[in-house]
C-alpha cells in the first residue's frame, strides 16, 4: 500500500486520501499470493523506501507486450 500506484488507484476510486477499514475491504485487490510475492520481494530488497516499493510494484504490473 506504500506505492504510488496503489495511492493513485485509491484516490481515483475513493476521491480522497483518508482511508478507512471499510474502504479497504471494498477495494478490489490482486490475489493474495501476488501481494505476498510483492511483499517478499520488498522485504528481501531490505529497502522500504517509496521509490524502491514503486519500482518493485510496477515490475509486477507492467503490461506484457508481445512482438
Amino acid at each position: 500500500m506504500n506505492s504510488s500506484l496503489f495511492d493513485a488507484y485509491f484516490r481515483i476510486f475513493n476521491g480522497n486520501v483518508n482511508v478507512s477499514a471499510t474502504e479497504l475491504r471494498a477495494m478490489t485487490l490482486p490475489p493474495l499470493d501476488l501481494i505476498q510475492e510483492i511483499g517478499d520481494t520488498i522485504i528481501l530488497s531490505n529497502d522500504f523506501s517509496v521509490e524502491n516499493t514503486n519500482q518493485i510494484v510496477n515490475k509486477f504490473f507492467e503490461p506484457v507486450y508481445s512482438s
